[in-house]
């Protein structure tokens, strides 16, 4: 189509993103599951600062995951959810979509326990693209243009820079500064770079499960996207708390005191005073 648009392609058209987009722009959008994808990982910092474990993070995620696509799905999209009535083949993509996904975020989670937040966030920001690119050329041979390989290449030295500043030495920068900051992480981070190393796994499987979201493409609803995976996610952690972390339910309602007061590693230690005020303040 070329031109401008008579009335009614325009009409057409706006009718079309009325009903995709609930009226915003692609962009808006984007900006706000990217605030929404920073935000998570902060709340995870958190969490983990209050006695939190990856696994009971990632299963409430993902069972919020499940009741709001559904509920989203029901209300606003008319979706309907039995799966038999939808191709089998594009089910079984979603389905291992899923189960990609749910490592994904345990690598995601994880990382953050073993490197400093900032850092764990920049990786995924950053890489993501990057590996994008890089795949889209490899897979389906989408050219890529200058423009988007000098990008490809300063990515790829910005990622080295934040991670491994000590390989630029030779650049002529601060190596005091530089030996400083990497003997304050790998103090605080003892699996300082193992953390890195999961990052980068979880920004490559996350490209993964977008390129297998556009080989379904629109063959399926996209509610049906989020509500298998809150399915598989929630089912796969429950049996793995069930063997190896039996969850305790009433965990998600006590206390840091509570829960270190009931810890029979703890009988006759002094608790240390609750500083989560303190660490709340701070942040």
């Amino acid at each position: 189509m070329t031109g401008t648009l008579n009335k009614k392609e325009a009409d057409e058209l706006k009718e079309t993103v009325n009903d995709k987009y609930l009226g915003l722009p692609g962009a808006i959008w984007c900006v706000f599951a990217g605030l929404c994808y920073g935000t998570m990982n902060v709340f995870a910092k958190l969490a983990y600062e209050r006695g939190m474990i990856v696994s009971r993070f990632v299963m409430m995620r993902f069972i919020v995951l499940l009741i709001a696509s559904y509920t989203f799905g029901k209300i606003v999209r008319k979706t309907d959810f039995d799966l038999r009535k939808y191709n089998k083949k594009s089910i079984m993509v979603v389905f291992f979509r899923s189960t990609l996904s749910l490592f994904s975020k345990i690598l995601q989670y994880s990382a953050i326990s073993y490197i400093p937040l900032s850092m764990s966030s920049c990786i995924s920001f950053t890489t993501g693209p990057i590996f994008a690119a890089l795949l889209s050329f490899v897979l389906i041979r989408e050219k890529l243009t200058l423009s988007e390989i000098l990008s490809i290449l300063c990515g790829i030295i910005g990622t080295m820079m934040l991670t491994m500043p000590q390989w630029f030495l030779w650049m002529g920068i601060d190596a005091t500064a530089i030996q400083s900051r990497l003997s304050d992480d790998t103090k605080d981070h003892i699996y300082y770079y193992f953390g890195i190393s999961i990052a980068l796994g979880s920004s490559a499987i996350d490209v993964v499960t977008y390129f297998l979201i556009r080989k379904v493409g629109t063959t399926i609803p996209k509610a049906i996207f989020p509500f298998i995976s809150g399915i598989i996610a929630t089912t796969l952690i429950m049996i793995y708390c069930a063997i190896y972390e039996p969850l305790d339910w009433g965990y998600f309602f006590t206390t840091p005191e509570q829960k270190a007061a009931s810890d029979p590693n703890n009988a006759g230690k002094e608790l240390a005073p609750d500083t989560s005020a303190e660490y709340t303040t701070a942040i």
